[in-house]
This record gives C-alpha cells, sequence and structure tokens, in this order.
C-alpha cells in the first residue's frame, strides 16, 4: 500500500477550524496592527468572520463529499462569508484550493503549492491596484518558496508546509520596508500576519503516523499548535494624529449575481466609484468590496449587472474613532493614574460605542465579546479584573445579561456594583447623569435612578403571523411596544412609531429616537420633522444605532 503524502476530505474542514480557531486567538492582535488601506482596526475580526462563515455552511452532508466537490462548495461558501478587504483576500485560498484540487483525491505537496500560486495570482487579478507590503506580498513569497521546496522534496508535504510558514514569517517581518506607511505607524502588515499564523498553526496540526502517513490531526491543547498571542505595541502616536481628520466613508460589500458576468470589465468600472476595490468571483457570481462616500448610490448602481445581495455596510468614520481611542488609551495606560470610577459597558456596535465615549470617554471601558455571542461570566470577570477603576460600575444594557454580571461581581475581589441596565436606552440614560467629581455611591443612586425615569418603546418586525391584544398580526407587520406591552401594527414603520408617541403623554419630555440598521436615514430624517411640528411642547432627538433587532428604538424621559 502506498503512502498518503496528503490530506483527503474530512481533513480539509479540520483545516478551515483550525484557521477559525487561531483567528479567533488573534483577532484582536491582529485588529491592533490594521492601518492599512483604512486604520479601523478590524482586519482581525473580518478575516475571522470569513473563516467562520464557510464552517457555518458545512454540514453532514459536505463532509461526505469527494474533494472537488467539497472544495468548490468552500469556495463559493468563501467568497459569500467575506468580509471587508481582508476577509476577500483570505477568501481566495479557498479559490486557489478549488482550481489545484480539481479532479484530485488529496491535498499533496503539488497540489498544496499550486494552491498558494493561484491564490496568489487570483488575489493580485481582484485588485485595479495591488500594494506590495501586505498580504500579497507574503502570499506570493511563501508561494514562490514553496514552489522552489517542491523541486527538492516532492513528496514531502509537511516540509513544503513549514517552509511557506516560516517564509511567510519573515516576509511579514519585513512588510514595514515595503510600505513607508506601516514604517510610520510602527507595525507590520495586518493581514499578512493573519495569514503567516493561519499557516503555523496547521502546519503544527500535521503529523507522520507510525506508516509515515500525512496525517492532519487537531490536538486537545490549543497552546500546541495555536501561536502565542502577542500584545502588540501601540501604533505610533504621531502617524494616528496625522491621519485623525480624514474621512473615510464607508466599507460597502456586495455580491452580484447575473448571467455572464465579465469581472474585468466589472472592475474597470466601479473601479472608477470608489477606493480599495477588491473583486473576484466567477462568470455567474461576483463579490465586491469598496469604499464609497455613498452606499447606497454604488448598490443602486451595480444593478445593472445583475442581482445584488449579501450587502455589508460599515462606517469606517466611526470604527477609525474608535480605533484611535483604543490606541489612545493603550499608549497613556502606563503613564495613567488609575481611575476613581470605571464604567464598563456592554456595547457591540461601534455607533454606540462611539456614543458612549462621546459622554465620558475618561471613564468608559468595554466587555469585549465577539460580534455574535453574549458575554459568559468569565468574559465580564477579566473584564473586571482588567480595569483601570478603583471602584466599578457594570452597564450590562441587556436584561438577560444582568444576572451574569451579578455572577461576576460575586466572583471578584474588586469594588463593582450594576446598574441593572435592560437596553442600551437604559444604558445610555445613566451613563449621561454619571459625575466625576461625585461620590461612587451618589453616582450609583443618581444612575439608578435615571433608569427608573425612562420609558422604552420600540418598533420590530413580526417574525410569525399571530393574534394578540385584539391584534391580527401577520409575518412581516411592523409592531409597536410600549415598555413590554404591544400596542399596535400596520405595514408602515412610521405610522407604528406615530401610534406610540401618541399613546405615550410627551409633553415636556426628551423623546431619543434611535434608529436601526435598516432605516434609510432620510426616512427617518422626514419623519422627525414631522413629530417636531405636531409635538411642539416635547424636545426629540435622532441617533444611528448600528443595530438589527429593531427598526426604531425610542427613550421618552
Amino acid at each position: 500500500m502506498s503512502t498518503k503524502i496528503g490530506l483527503e476530505p474530512n481533513e480539509l474542514i479540520n483545516l478551515v477550524e483550525v484557521f477559525c480557531e487561531t483567528l479567533e486567538e488573534h483577532r484582536e492582535s491582529i485588529n491592533s496592527l490594521n492601518v492599512f488601506p483604512v486604520p479601523d482596526g478590524d482586519t482581525g475580526t473580518n478575516m475571522f468572520f470569513t473563516i467562520k462563515g464557510i464552517l457555518e455552511y458545512i454540514s453532514e452532508d459536505t463532509k461526505s463529499l469527494d474533494l472537488p466537490s467539497m472544495v468548490k462548495l468552500l469556495s463559493k461558501w468563501a467568497l459569500l462569508s467575506a468580509r471587508g478587504n481582508s476577509g476577500l483576500l483570505i477568501a481566495q485560498l479557498f479559490k486557489g484550493l478549488a482550481f489545484a484540487l480539481n479532479d484530485e483525491d488529496l491535498l499533496g505537496p503539488k497540489q498544496f503549492v499550486e494552491a498558494l500560486i493561484k491564490t496568489t495570482e487570483f488575489a493580485y487579478e481582484s485588485m485595479p491596484n495591488p500594494q506590495e507590503g501586505t498580504i500579497l506580498t507574503v502570499l506570493k513569497e511563501s508561494a514562490n518558496a514553496s514552489g522552489n521546496s517542491l523541486s527538492k522534496n516532492p513528496d514531502d508535504l509537511k516540509y513544503i508546509w513549514k517552509i511557506a510558514s516560516e517564509i511567510a514569517k519573515k516576509t511579514v517581518d519585513d512588510t514595514p520596508n515595503q510600505m513607508e506607511l506601516l514604517k510610520k505607524a510602527g507595525v507590520v502588515d495586518a493581514g499578512g500576519y493573519g495569514f503567516s499564523l493561519m499557516l503555523e498553526a496547521s502546519y503544527n496540526c500535521l503529523f507522520r503516523n507510525e506508516e509515515g502517513n500525512i496525517v492532519f490531526s487537531i490536538p486537545s491543547d490549543k497552546s500546541s499548535y495555536i501561536p502565542e498571542v502577542i500584545h502588540q505595541k501601540p501604533i505610533n502616536k504621531e502617524f494616528l494624529q496625522s491621519v485623525e481628520d480624514e474621512s473615510w466613508g464607508f466599507c460597502t460589500s456586495f455580491v452580484i449575481e447575473g448571467s455572464s458576468l465579465n469581472i474585468g470589465h466589472v472592475k474597470a468600472d466601479l473601479n472608477e466609484k470608489g477606493k480599495s476595490l477588491v473583486i473576484t468571483g466567477e462568470a455567474g457570481l461576483l463579490k465586491i468590496h469598496i469604499h464609497v462616500e455613498d452606499p447606497s448610490e454604488i448598490i443602486k448602481y451595480s444593478k445593472k449587472y445583475g442581482d445584488v445581495s449579501h450587502e455589508d455596510i460599515q462606517n469606517m468614520n466611526l470604527q477609525t474613532s474608535e480605533f484611535n481611542h483604543l490606541q489612545d488609551k493603550e499608549i497613556q495606560d502606563e503613564e495613567m493614574q488609575v481611575a476613581e470610577i470605571a464604567l464598563i459597558v456592554f456595547a457591540k456596535e461601534p455607533v454606540l460605542r462611539q456614543r458612549f465615549l462621546e459622554i465620558t470617554p475618561d471613564y468608559i471601558e468595554f466587555i469585549e465579546v465577539s460580534e455574535d455571542s453574549s458575554p459568559s461570566v468569565q468574559d465580564i470577570l477579566n473584564s473586571i479584573e482588567k480595569s483601570k477603576g478603583k471602584n466599578i460600575i457594570l452597564l450590562p444594557n441587556d436584561k438577560d445579561l444582568i444576572e451574569i454580571c451579578n455572577q461576576a461581581r460575586l466572583l471578584t475581589s474588586r469594588n463593582a456594583s450594576q446598574i441593572p441596565t435592560k437596553n442600551f436606552i437604559e444604558g445610555i440614560s445613566s451613563v449621561l447623569t454619571f459625575t466625576s467629581g461625585k461620590s461612587y455611591d451618589m453616582n450609583i443612586k443618581s444612575m439608578n435612578r435615571a433608569i427608573e425615569d425612562i420609558k422604552n418603546c420600540s418598533v420590530k418586525i413580526a417574525s410569525k403571523t399571530l393574534e394578540f391584544n385584539d391584534l391580527n398580526i401577520e409575518e412581516g407587520d411592523y409592531i409597536g411596544f410600549v415598555e413590554n406591552d404591544l400596542i399596535t401594527k400596520s405595514r408602515d414603520k412610521s405610522e407604528v412609531l406615530k401610534k406610540i408617541i401618541s399613546s405615550v403623554d410627551i409633553r415636556q419630555k426628551l423623546v431619543t429616537i434611535y434608529v436601526g440598521n435598516n432605516i434609510i436615514m432620510e426616512e427617518a430624517l422626514n419623519l422627525l420633522n414631522q413629530l417636531q411640528e405636531e409635538y411642539i411642547e416635547a424636545e426629540f432627538d435622532l441617533i444611528e444605532t448600528g443595530q438589527y433587532d429593531s427598526e426604531y428604538f425610542i427613550g421618552i424621559e
């Protein structure tokens, strides 16, 4: 029986799992290096969620496929899941694998090298203006080195993978010498660093069994294969100051489906519409990434090529503002004296984080969690233990986290209290009453009083058809809540919001309307003008939230 020199289909799925675990572990470390093309601190996040998206598509049926069929699906899922510039570039790896594994039953040395070579070609082709000193350079050098080693060791996948990994790390270290911007910032390229970690971790899972067969096996101890997380030094302060006033616009990604799409033509056309364009895919399916000032305009324009879906829009001005704040905090941490009081806040969306920072930037800290999960007791406990405050006030901003915060408080020796905020509206209202000059106990009293005085309302979309409170609600209707009471429904979300406002006495009150991510701001502003004209005794404010779970949130106080 011949020796097995490569990976089988089930091992390829394990490879994707290792990529995902590695990027999750190093996500924040990669984010902290992100200065190109925009210093917005999301490269690690985008790479992680791109790979995680692939895993979410995988089913038991996937595992029974032959290697070419499986990798073609992985390539498609990578394309659909890709987030941001770095995510779309890392998706090229799976396109390269699909090319190299066509009609193959193993990912062997020859196929591994060919996959890296094709990945490099696809990555460079996806960009109108490829920039050296990025993940592109790391891919290219790894592919070249592994290709050279193939002639010397044509049957040794483990050796060739090791060469690719070592050259990737060496190339990452050299990226500041290839891009002046990286040198000014004092960092290496974030995307290239993330890719080098993927190669290193996966190499650490390659073994030879007693029969000499290559086996890809994930050890039970993560520390034995995932590289150690390195705390990166803060980005150069002068560099951050030099870019803080720039306007970055919106990072916009979407999929175009159509017949006989010409990638070159679409790339040339869209390149005139924005910056940092990356475009990849096949004749019937393209994934677009572009930085623009008006996302709705580029999406509308692109519909001439086919159906547009999987839209993902990120406000880079908010992201860069938060990233710069975090970097400033890192620089100041060693110099800064411990604060008398720190507010530890749960807020995932960058828009909401920015809102809290605008209120009291010197006293806010955030609970760090994954984008698609809630914090655990351990997450909150870690935040308490790392806090710079002598005294700590927790704001969960979620009714389901109140008890979890209480459990964390019982496990720490530090002086920590909780304001039981059930949502971000209560969180913002309570933080607005915080005063650094007041004592810890006085602040707790005033913050608790603030959430007692506020009335929470919302407009949501009905997920199913039902009868409730004499209302015949159909799936897709807009439904209105005052506190937890469902009071109205309509096919028109603006009418639902108006009904909510009319049901509450808002005279001499502040009505803050928080706009969800599904709402067009122009529509929201028109509605605000109507309400201001009708209710002249009330004060209104309109704020974006970046949230998807409701159309509108309303706080009345």
